[in-house]
């Protein structure tokens, strides 16, 4: 999400205020975001937001763990428990 001034006199300064969720998200993380005006000595400059995402609880193994039964017999069963840290 982004705000920003939306009229700024020639000469003037202008403020850009940007977020974004982190929910889906874990490790090293960049957002760019392209500022164009009407100076062309000066447009487009773009803004890059840069962060490690440190979630507060990782279920491992992560989005990949089904609850239906395989269409076929399984071979191997041992236990695949999952795994909780924070």
């Amino acid at each position: 999400m982004t705000e920003f001034d939306k009229v700024i006199p020639p000469g003037g300064e202008g403020k850009v205020k940007a977020s974004f969720d982190t929910a889906h998200y874990k490790g090293p993380t960049s957002k760019s975001i392209q500022v164009i005006t009407n100076d062309a000595a000066k447009s487009p400059v773009v803004l890059q937001l840069k962060a490690e995402i440190i979630p507060a609880i990782d279920v491992q193994p992560g989005e990949s763990v089904t609850t239906r039964p395989p269409a076929s017999p399984v071979r191997d069963r041992s236990p695949r428990d999952p795994t909780a840290t924070s």
